[in-house]
């Protein structure tokens, strides 16, 4: 339980971290997932799970900017490293302080389709990102892709789980 806890106030220290000072923040986010790897009792799993989400935030981020749902500033074509690095904190939640969205399928489709868009809304408001196009289209295109997201991660972990039992 204790590490549950630790999890959750970590990943939200990076977060806000993260949105506040961007790129600076990256070697605290850091150091923290590698103390959190440290921990696992699985390491490999685990840096497999953060490093294919990393990527399918990546890849999924950056085509919104493309899509012109996400405006970072500048003339930037893929998300920026400190947003990156957010995506690897998020996956290092999912077994532990984030696990019991594995419970029932409506917590995943509940977090996805409202929780994670408002978390964009917040870097919104503290000046992470900006978004171009109206709410009306913003909002639902988050919520589709992370509703998708967590019920596929939601999914393998299951599947990966039941391989243990």
């Amino acid at each position: 339980m204790r590490q549950m806890i630790l999890n959750a106030i970590f990943f939200n220290f990076s977060w806000l971290g993260l949105i506040l000072v961007g790129n600076y923040f990256i070697p605290i986010s850091l150091a923290w997932l590698a103390w959190h790897v440290s921990e696992c009792e699985e390491r490999d799993k685990e840096v497999v799970l953060i490093c294919c989400l990393a990527l399918t935030g990546f890849i999924v981020d950056s085509v919104l900017i493309h899509l012109s749902i996400f405006d970072f500033g500048g003339d930037m074509q893929v998300i920026p490293l400190w947003l990156i690095t957010l995506w690897a904190c998020f996956a290092a939640t999912l077994r532990h302080s984030l696990s019991f969205m594995q419970k029932h399928i409506l917590l995943p489709i509940i977090a996805g389709g409202a929780l994670a868009p408002l978390s964009y809304f917040a870097g919104v408001k503290l000046g992470a990102v900006s978004f171009p196009q109206p709410t009306v289209v913003t909002f639902p295109v988050l919520s589709l892709i992370w509703m998708s997201i967590l019920l596929t991660v939601n999914s393998i972990l299951k599947k990966e789980e039941a391989s243990y039992a």
